[in-house]
C-alpha cells in the first residue's frame, strides 16, 4: 500500500514524452488530425481532448487510432449529455453526508487517493449514487498535480453486508463508466477487508473489467486503518475532500 504523502511529480511535458515513447507517435498524430477534421467539436471539447487525453485513449485501445478516436468521441458525447464536471452540489449533497466516498491525501508519486467505504452506503437511488461517484471522480482529477494523470482507489469492505451493499447493477455501472469514460485514470485499486461474499461481487463485475484494468485490482491483507496510519501528513484527514469528512470521530458537512 502506498504511503500517503505529497511529493513533486514529473512535469506534464515529461509525462507526454514518456508516453510517446511507448505509444506510436503516428497514432497520436492520426487521432489529432481526425479530430481537427470534425467541425462539430466545440472549443471546450477540443481543450478537453488534448494530447495527454488522446494518449490515455490510445493506451486503453492498444494504440489503435480508430478505436481510440471512437472511444474518445463516445466520451465527449457522454460528457456533453451528462456533464459530470458540472454536477451541482445541491443535487448530490444527501449522497455524500455519510462519508462513503472521499478523496484523501496522495500517494508517494503524487496521485490522489480515493477512498470508498461501502458500509456507509446511505442511498438506493442509483442515479444519485452514480452522480455522486462522478462528482467525486471529477474532484479527484482536478486535484491531480501537474504531470499526474492517475489515481489510487482504496475500497474498505469492513462492516459491509448484503444489507448495506450497493446493488449489482450499480456496481456494473460504476465499472462500465470508469472503463469507458475514464480510461487510464486508475493506477491501482486496493480491496481491503473483503467479506466472505466478495466472490459473488467479483463474479458480477469482473466481466465488465477490461484486460488493462483487471490486473490493477489487488486484494490486500492490510487493513485500511494501517494504510491511514502510514500517512506522514497528520492533517490529511482534515483535508479529505467530499461533502462529508470525519473530524475527531464525527461526520461534518462541508
Amino acid at each position: 500500500m502506498a504511503a500517503f504523502v505529497t511529493t513533486p511529480s514529473l512535469s506534464h511535458k515529461r509525462i507526454l514524452e514518456c508516453d510517446q515513447g511507448d505509444t506510436d507517435r503516428s497514432a497520436l498524430a492520426q487521432v489529432k488530425l481526425d479530430l481537427d477534421l470534425l467541425p462539430t467539436l466545440t472549443p471546450p471539447d477540443r481543450a478537453w481532448a488534448n494530447d495527454a487525453c488522446i494518449l490515455r485513449y490510445l493506451r486503453a485501445h492498444n494504440s489503435d487510432p480508430r478505436a481510440a478516436l471512437s472511444g474518445l468521441m463516445a466520451t465527449l458525447d457522454w460528457r456533453n449529455a451528462t456533464a459530470p464536471h458540472r454536477i451541482p452540489l445541491s443535487r448530490i449533497r444527501s449522497e455524500g453526508v455519510s462519508g462513503k466516498l472521499v478523496t484523501h491525501g496522495f500517494s508517494r508519486t503524487g496521485m490522489p487517493v480515493l477512498y470508498m467505504v461501502p458500509r456507509n452506503e446511505n442511498s438506493t437511488n442509483e442515479d444519485l449514487q452514480l452522480a455522486y461517484t462522478l462528482w467525486t471522480l471529477e474532484v479527484c482529477i482536478r486535484r491531480m498535480p501537474p504531470g499526474v494523470e492517475k489515481l489510487v482507489l482504496v475500497i474498505d469492505f469492513a462492516g459491509m453486508s448484503l444489507a448495506n451493499s450497493v446493488s449489482p447493477s450499480m456496481q456494473r455501472k460504476f465499472v462500465s463508466v470508469l472503463t469507458a469514460h475514464y480510461p487510464e485514470r486508475l493506477s491501482r485499486a486496493y480491496l481491503v477487508n473483503a467479506p466472505w461474499f466478495f466472490g459473488a461481487v467479483w463474479k458480477a463485475i469482473s466481466p465488465f473489467l477490461d484486460p488493462v484494468t483487471k490486473p490493477r485490482l489487488s486484494l490486500s491483507k492490510q487493513r485500511a486503518s494501517q494504510a491511514r496510519t502510514r500517512c506522514k501528513d497528520p492533517t490529511a484527514r482534515r483535508h479529505a475532500v467530499g461533502i462529508a469528512f470525519r473530524v475527531r470521530g464525527r461526520v461534518t458537512n462541508r
